[in-house]
């Protein structure tokens, strides 16, 4: 009931505004059609990124482990970075799958998924699931990691993946461009929109396809430099202040 009175509450509002932001071109035209607008009525305005993630990129060699203070955990081996909360849309159980293939072939390589626990019971079946595989030391649930944990994460992983079947921008994405680190992506909703061609796409419903995307980046060294770079340059496109700019005119 409650989610139901929001969304009437939200498409009532729409209507009545002179005139409705989206995040993306996707969600523009994905939405409207919902909140029963016009797309004449709607316009696009795009995150932007923190500059404490671009100077992540700049910073130098960071230390090898990180330690995250109040989460109990330090990463001290080679890891893929996940930031998103545990939710069903996010897709993690085929992220799982695919991660639980990788480490047949590369098997120093840790998973470190960032963000709140949005369902309880996603989290039991995913510790489930790694219990099964054997994986429970390998995959860490670090719940909620402030700004400057973030930085120092981008900083460490080997990749970001982001395997999420809807996003209406994904802020990760532009947070490791930014921050140099390369990003393998689902080749749906907001995320192709948002990254262009600095980012290796996938399936997000084959876990095949997930698994040989990270497995291209951690082993080719060519194609991660080139992600490298053209993510670094992607994310010059979004700045918060440019963000404000766009929304005060």
């Amino acid at each position: 009931i409650r989610m139901g009175l929001q969304r009437e509450l939200v498409r009532r509002c729409a209507q009545r505004a002179d005139e409705v932001v989206f995040v993306s071109e996707w969600s523009r035209q994905a939405m409207s059609p919902a909140l029963g607008i016009s797309l004449e009525k709607s316009t696009v305005i795009h995150h932007g990124v923190d500059d404490a993630f671009r100077q992540a990129s700049i910073n130098g060699e960071a230390p090898k482990s990180v330690a995250l203070e109040g989460s109990g955990t330090k990463v001290g081996r080679r890891f893929i970075l996940v930031v998103s909360s545990v939710l069903e849309h996010k897709n993690l159980p085929r992220l799982l799958e695919a991660y639980s293939n990788l480490v047949q072939s590369i098997d120093d390589l840790d998973l470190v998924i960032a963000g709140p626990i949005g369902s309880a019971k996603l989290l039991r079946s995913l510790e489930g699931f790694l219990a099964d595989r054997g994986l429970l030391t390998k995959v860490r649930f670090l719940d909620f990691v402030p700004r400057e944990g973030l930085v120092t994460l981008y900083r460490q992983a080997e990749l970001l993946v982001l395997p999420s079947l809807e996003e209406t921008f994904g802020l990760p994405l532009i947070e490791a461009m930014a921050a140099g680190l390369p990003v393998v992506a689902s080749n749906v909703c907001a995320i192709p929109e948002v990254c262009e061609d600095a980012a290796c796409y996938f399936d997000p419903f084959d876990v095949a396809d997930m698994t040989r995307a990270m497995e291209r980046v951690l082993t080719i060294p060519a194609l991660r430099k080139t992600l490298v770079q053209k993510g670094l340059e992607r994310a010059r496109a979004f700045s918060w202040d440019e963000t404000t700019g766009s929304l005060l005119t």
